[in-house]
């Protein structure tokens, strides 16, 4: 009988002694840090990009393929006769002889020389714009 008192006591004993007698347990809270990285440092900006270099009057070949455009534009065959750099290197004088499908004559046209923009157009002799 002395067994039978002897067991449940060291079983209840040992459960004690564990922390699990009743099957709690505390547990202190645990402290949990998050790690985040620093942000990138800042780039200084980037300078502007230096303008663009200073472009020159055309050239001739630049002037005698605008004129040789503005012949076929209008259905002429075109030869040319001159092109010469005038007032200042300012002004391209392209000169051209010009031959339609009835029509034949001479054809002078001025460009600007900075812009290449068309700034005379004389169509001389039996040209004609043909539709």
């Amino acid at each position: 009988m002395r067994n039978l008192i002897l067991v449940p006591m060291l079983l209840a004993g040992s459960l004690l002694s564990t922390g699990c007698a009743m099957g709690v347990a505390v547990r202190p809270p645990v402290e949990t840090t998050i790690y985040v990285p620093a942000p990138p440092p800042r780039r200084a900006p980037l300078p502007p990009p230096p303008p663009p270099p200073q472009r020159g009057p055309m050239s001739r070949n630049e002037a005698i393929s605008l004129g040789q455009s503005y012949c076929y534009d209008r259905g002429f065959d075109c030869w040319l006769d001159g092109a010469n750099l005038a007032k200042h290197d300012s002004l391209w004088k392209v000169k051209f002889t010009a031959r339609g499908r009835r029509s034949q004559g001479k054809l002078h046209l001025e460009f600007d020389a900075w812009s290449g923009d068309l700034v005379r157009a004389d169509e001389k002799g039996q040209l004609r714009k043909h539709g």
